[in-house]
């Protein structure tokens, strides 16, 4: 369920993810039990601005796995700052 929500901002390449740092997306999916799922999505700058982009991805129940959420994350490096080693 993760890997299908996420698999639309994996394919993204750096400078559409650079354009959308900041966003957060959160949906409701119904799993295969029928129960209702959470999904978080978040696009972020690992440690500086023009750097590195996490996108970082989560899912809980809404009950106790809501406090260690199953996650998942894509790390793009900049491919400009890969050019200078």
């Amino acid at each position: 369920m993760l890997s299908a929500a996420m698999a639309a901002f994996e394919s993204l390449s750096y400078d559409e993810a650079a354009a959308r740092v900041g966003e957060s997306v959160a949906l409701q999916r119904r799993g295969p039990s029928g129960a209702d799922y959470n999904v978080e999505i978040e696009i972020r700058w690992e440690h500086k601005k023009g750097g590195a982009i996490l996108i970082l991805g989560g899912v809980d129940d809404g009950g106790a796995s809501a406090f260690k959420p199953l996650m998942r994350e894509k790390y793009l490096g900049n491919p400009k700052e890969q050019k200078k080693s």
